[in-house]
């Protein structure tokens, strides 16, 4: 009889079992690397995809600042050309030409407004006033419903 079949039974059992377990391992070991190989490439692509949403977050937070700082200035010069708007300068001032009384010609030229214009504001100067102009009365259209 050969001297390997004289061993142990249970030896050889355990062999094979431990030989059958190790093939098993390597196969099992084998499909796990794959398996990390596949993961270690889906996420180097979304490392990519996040480091190119990153850059495009960043890029859209900088544009958005511009757009508000360029918000902001716009909004300062329409403050200041409503506070220097120079028909309210032209009629408040005319107003107060009127007071000192001034006539309609030196209202046109003094205030850069038209003759019905220059005309309006004395009416309304003088009506405010109480004052009525002797020489001519501006007509008032009453409207009734």
């Amino acid at each position: 009889m050969p001297e390997w079949l004289s061993l142990n039974p249970v030896l050889l059992a355990v062999t094979g079992i431990a030989s059958v377990s190790v093939l098993i391992s390597i196969l099992i070991a084998n499909r796990a690397m794959k398996r990390v190989r596949v993961l270690e490439t889906h996420i180097d692509e979304l490392g990519t995809e996040l480091n190119a949403m990153t850059h495009s977050t960043l890029g859209m937070g900088r544009k958005l600042h511009q757009l508000t700082e360029s918000q902001d200035t716009m909004l300062r010069a329409l403050e200041q050309i409503q506070k220097n708007d120079p028909a309210k300068v032209s009629y408040s001032e005319a107003s107060k030409l009127v007071a000192m009384g001034a006539d309609i010609e030196q209202l046109m030229n003094a205030c850069g407004i038209s003759r019905p214009e220059a005309e309006l504001v004395t009416a309304l100067a003088k009506k405010k006033s109480g004052q009525r102009d002797v020489e001519k009365d501006v007509p008032v259209l009453n409207t009734k419903v």
